[in-house]
């Protein structure tokens, strides 16, 4: 399979998303976040927030970025799951069932801010009756 390299750019602020580039991912350190397209080319804009505890965690080598875990997209229609390692990205299979069902519970909590959204996830994952 065709594994587009992957561009970045380190930024004081994430853009627009009618600016934001397809295959680019837009690093903000100040505010520990990530933001890039879908790279399925449904556009939808993911976001990932940086945290070692609680998000992903961004490698950088210098010359390649890799992120981790991989990123899941259950809650957008397109189901895309894919890792982005060294500047690449490695598809997964799509979200399974167990999955989706979770995060369809997500856009409910849009209003709810994204540093929130994990525990959400986990409330409803092992809480809910």
């Amino acid at each position: 399979m065709y594994r587009p390299k992957i561009d970045y750019f380190f930024v004081n602020e994430i853009p627009e998303l009618s600016s934001i580039k397809s295959n680019t991912v837009y690093i903000d350190i100040e505010h520990n976040v990530c933001s890039h397209l879908c790279p399925c080319g449904c556009n939808e804009e993911i976001i990932t927030p940086l945290s070692r505890n609680h998000g992903w965690t961004l490698t950088y080598d210098g010359d390649c970025i890799s992120l981790s875990p991989s990123i899941g997209n259950g809650a957008y229609n397109c189901k895309s799951h894919y890792f982005i390692k060294n500047s690449k990205i490695i598809w997964c299979p799509n979200m399974d069932f167990v999955a989706d069902k979770t995060a369809l519970t997500i856009p409910d909590q849009l209003h709810t801010p994204w540093y929130k959204r994990p525990f959400i996830f986990i409330k409803e994952t092992f809480f809910h009756k």
